[in-house]
């Protein structure tokens, strides 16, 4: 129903190794047919092939960086969960609520929304939403969430598409955190 799953994959094939071989198709199938763009029932066939997995490092941080950057100058932290999970009114987790000091910028906000929640906003309107919270180029960014899913679509948009040079996701997110005793705070 979302950009999540696409953006997800996405990550992964980097994460594992296929940086710049990956593609999401903005607007998804929706965007596609209303376009009038050609559809088909057939189903493809492919040549089998090999995957080398080899793992990418840099794209990620663990807990013990997490716990070195709150704050700290120049570091970013962005949630983009739901602003109930980020204040801690919903009882999900161990603890509840977020990172300190973390920016709560929802994922849909990148989106055109409930029109079409695979159809990212123009690039200038995000820019100028990240500029309203003071987010720039130039910081270090990571991306944190729940499981690390709903951070991808940020972390896709902010690396890729706008060309922020330094942006991670923490994989373990906030149910790693939330986990750590003493270590957790709204």
């Amino acid at each position: 129903n979302s950009i999540l799953g696409a953006s997800m994959v996405a990550y992964l094939l980097e994460r594992s190794g296929k940086e710049g071989q990956v593609s999401i198709l903005n607007g998804g199938y929706k965007g596609y047919k209303e376009a009038g763009l050609p559809v088909t029932k057939e189903f493809p066939q492919y040549a089998t092939g090999s995957f080398t997995l080899k793992d990418n490092p840099t794209i990620r941080v663990g807990l013990n960086q997490v716990r070195s950057f709150i704050g700290k100058p120049g570091v970013t932290l962005i949630d983009p969960r739901p602003p109930a999970l980020f204040a801690g009114e919903e009882n999900l987790f161990i603890r509840n609520g977020h990172i300190p000091g973390a920016n709560n910028i929802p994922w849909p906000t990148f989106t055109v929304g409930e029109s079409n929640f695979h159809q990212l906003k123009s690039l200038d309107e995000i820019r100028s939403l990240l500029a309203r919270r003071s987010i720039t180029p130039q910081d270090d960014i990571v991306v944190t969430c729940s499981t690390g899913r709903e951070a991808t679509l940020q972390y896709v948009v902010l690396k890729h598409l706008l060309g922020y040079p330094k942006v991670r996701i923490y994989e373990g997110s906030w149910t790693e955190y939330s986990a750590q005793i003493g270590r957790a705070h709204v």
